[in-house]
């Protein structure tokens, strides 16, 4: 690395910023991009219905709630929740919340 290079990281560390080498920072972009476009094709699987009550469970909604919410019955919601799990391959409202946040749904 040529020392006025160096001398600018360190400076931009210090300050509080961030500093990515070219070649590494286009090869993280390049998994970030892989992992999203594989994030919105699993997305892709989910009824309109499921994306609505993936975004209400990831606001924080109880099963009760978001059946209130969308005029269904809890069992309905349930049912719905078992099915976006399966297609997302979370286990829980934790893993799902953190999913939809991660990929933007929220």
């Amino acid at each position: 690395m040529p020392p006025h290079l160096l001398v600018n990281c360190v400076r931009k560390v210090y300050s509080g910023e961030r500093w990515v080498e070219k070649r590494s920072a286009g090869r993280l972009l390049e998994k970030l991009l892989k992992r999203e476009v594989a994030a919105r094709q699993l997305a892709k699987d989910l009824t309109v219905r499921e994306l609505d009550i993936l975004r209400l469970v990831a606001m924080g909604l109880s099963n009760k709630a978001i059946a209130e919410r969308i005029f269904v019955k809890e069992g309905t919601v349930k049912i719905h929740l078992h099915n976006i799990y399966k297609k997302l391959d979370v286990g829980n409202r934790l893993a799902l919340t953190i999913f939809a946040q991660n990929k933007g749904f929220v």
